[in-house]
């Protein structure tokens, strides 16, 4: 049996879920925001949105951690609108999708090799495969439909390359 943990960037699931947060309180600030200062409260706004604008910049270029970046944008939030339960709500999100999270990972053995993502986790059996090779940590699954998957392991992957492959190659062709 063989498992591998697969590469992943903030790009994987961060980017989207900071986007979608970061959109829903810049729509909520539109809606709610306050009437004793709506100056400061537009201003904070058209912040949020210029975030929102360059999240994934902020995220993979300059990796700021997309934890303290909600955090940032929910104060920001509460200043526009002067309520609590908004910032809550997306730090709320925010902290159950991180706690959420399964790092990606490929789990090959005799059944059939598994693929396991956070929201999804596909199973396909040897007989899928018209190929399988893993060389210099690229894992390439080579489906019979013509449907082929790279996979980029993590660079602590110590994985004996002839050993993987023979062992891929024996139940491949054990039909």
């Amino acid at each position: 049996m063989f498992l591998f943990k697969i590469k992943a960037d903030a790009s994987d699931i961060d980017v989207p879920v900071v986007r979608a947060l970061v959109g829903t309180a810049v729509i909520f600030c539109l809606l709610y925001r306050q009437q004793h200062n709506p100056t400061l409260a537009t201003i904070i706004t058209v912040l949020i949105f210029i975030t929102l604008l360059f999240t994934q910049i902020l995220l993979v270029k300059y990796k700021i951690n997309p934890l303290l970046l909600m955090s940032a944008i929910a104060v920001l939030a509460f200043m526009a609108t002067h309520s609590f339960i908004i910032p809550l709500i997306i730090l709320s999100i925010m902290i159950a999708i991180k706690i959420a999270y399964v790092h990606p990972s490929v789990e090959i053995n005799e059944e059939g090799i598994e693929v396991r993502k956070t929201f999804s986790t596909k199973t396909y059996d040897w007989q899928s495969f018209g190929n399988i090779v893993l060389k210099d940590n690229l894992l390439t699954l080579d489906f019979k439909n013509n449907k082929v998957l790279q996979l980029e392991l993590e660079s602590d992957t110590n994985a004996d390359e002839k050993q993987f492959n023979d062992f891929c190659n024996r139940y491949r062709n054990a039909d």
